[in-house]
């Protein structure tokens, strides 16, 4: 009788995803989108993109399952996909889903509560009316500069990234309420770069995406 091989069942693989989805699929101009998943990695990010692949706004994972993303003015209708990217075990895995932003004035009938979002600063910058601000100068930067970022009051440690518009982080820092950090700007830089200051709300993450010029 011949013997029968040795058979050992191996531990089916945890995928890094299980689930993607945002509060609601239309979003005002400058407002957040609140990001929820479901996924056994600590290890990821979630990006905001536009057809073209400029990443507008990113975000770490959170362990809650929850980040809050805050978009820049874009000051036009777009159509953005929110990505999340993670890894587990060697294993990569991607998800996404579609937002619709909204730059006209919503309907008197409607308020942007209707769309699960804030109200965007009428006055002054996007996020102006955060409780701690991001601020950043100087404004524009030389290439071989560097870009001092002042934080506010309140927000705890905030992670802070330098990339270009299509997401690839130039530089990065980490910064406690009421400092200081500079981020150096390569010497090759030229033409728009991006700020992304991350930090905890307690619930989840949110990020403040600001736009510098470099010439």
């Amino acid at each position: 009788m011949a013997a029968l091989p040795d058979v050992r069942l191996r531990p089916a693989a945890v995928e890094p995803i299980g689930g993607l989805s945002v509060d609601s699929a239309d979003v005002a101009d400058g407002s957040s989108i609140v990001v929820r998943y479901r996924t056994a990695s600590t290890k990821g990010r979630i990006l905001v993109r536009d057809a073209l692949g400029t990443v507008w706004a990113r975000a770490r994972l959170n362990a809650s399952g929850v980040s809050r993303i805050q978009l820049p003015r874009i000051g036009r209708d777009e159509q953005l996909a929110v990505e999340l990217e993670a890894e587990r075990a060697g294993v990569h895995a991607t998800s996404s889903v579609g937002v619709n932003v909204v730059a006209a004035t919503l309907p008197a009938q409607q308020s942007p509560q209707d769309f699960g979002v804030a109200p965007p600063s009428q006055q002054g910058p996007a996020f102006s009316d955060d409780p701690a601000a991001v601020s950043i100068s100087p404004a524009p930067v030389k290439p071989g500069g560097v870009v001092r970022v002042h934080i506010g009051r309140g927000l705890g440690e905030v992670d802070l990234a330098l990339t270009t518009t299509s997401g690839r982080t130039l530089s990065s820092a980490a910064v406690a309420s009421s400092g200081v950090a500079e981020l150096p700007v390569p010497k090759t830089s030229s033409g728009t770069l991006v700020v992304v200051a991350t930090y905890d709300r307690g619930s989840g993450q949110e990020s403040i995406v600001k736009t510098i010029a470099v010439r």
